[in-house]
């Protein structure tokens, strides 16, 4: 007796709402061909990996000190490409077999261009005719390495003259590499180990807003799960597909 075959749909089982699959790296690889090379635009890093003393003041004041030690390290070419496999331009949501999370505004506080900017890298690197990735990969990171710590590599020494400002990190917490730390942040709160001027306003950060840069509109999606509260079934995901399509790069005759 020949042996019955089973076919597997790799989904959605629902295209109603996840109406861009045929468009999707995923649906590619399903089909066998994974043969894309993601490359990622990075700029130039300062030689010894230090800031020039002469602009640490202005930063400090500007509020953006705490982002400029994030400082340099290597991408993971490999933990990008599987974000962006997981990554949904419908929704804006990572969906992982836990659930779905994404990055938000808790995750970058005043930098709204630079979550814009990445929601748009991050949905055209969806397409697979798409071989660049830009935007700030270093945000993608650590928001992946805070939620999945397994995945984060050993923290190196710290270089930086005026460390001793800020507390040290909590010790990462020894957890499966499947488990999802959906609330990363809560002890640092607890701890005081955040600056006060990143905590004003908390609601925003669960806002359902529209992130605007220059030409650039994506939808800011919240899940409430990565706030501690329970995460009701969404509504329909907005549909920007005109909005993907906007830019006004090489358009100097637009205004």
């Amino acid at each position: 007796m020949a042996a019955r075959r089973q076919h597997i749909n790799p989904g959605p089982e629902n295209m109603s709402l996840l109406t861009q699959q045929q468009n999707h790296i995923s649906e590619q690889i399903w089909n066998g061909d994974d043969s894309r090379e993601l490359r990622s635009h990075r700029s130039c890093a300062v030689d010894d990996g230090l800031l020039p003393p002469c602009i640490v003041p202005y930063l400090i004041q500007a509020g953006f000190y705490g982002v400029s030690r994030v400082g340099h390290f290597e991408y993971v070419r490999p933990l990008i490409r599987a974000l962006v496999e997981r990554r949904r331009p419908e929704t804006h949501t990572f969906h992982f077999p836990q659930g779905e999370c994404t990055i938000t505004l808790q995750d970058v506080a005043l930098q709204l261009a630079v979550l814009g900017t990445l929601y748009r890298e991050l949905c055209k690197a969806a397409n697979p005719e798409t071989e660049e990735i830009a935007g700030c990969l270093s945000l993608l990171h650590v928001w992946a390495w805070d939620r999945f710590p397994k995945l984060a590599p050993p923290r190196p020494p710290p270089r930086d003259p005026l460390a001793h400002i800020y507390q040290p990190l909590p010790p990462l917490a020894a957890s499966s590499i499947l488990q999802i730390d959906w609330t990363p942040y809560s002890s640092m709160f607890e701890r005081g180990q955040i600056p006060n001027e990143y905590l004003q306003h908390p609601d925003i950060w669960r806002a359902s807003v529209p992130l605007l840069n220059f030409a650039t509109v994506e939808w800011h999606h919240s899940v409430l799960r990565q706030f501690g509260m329970t995460q009701p079934i969404p509504g329909p995901p907005r549909d920007l597909s005109d909005m993907h399509g906007l830019s006004l790069r090489n358009k100097s005759d637009q205004t």
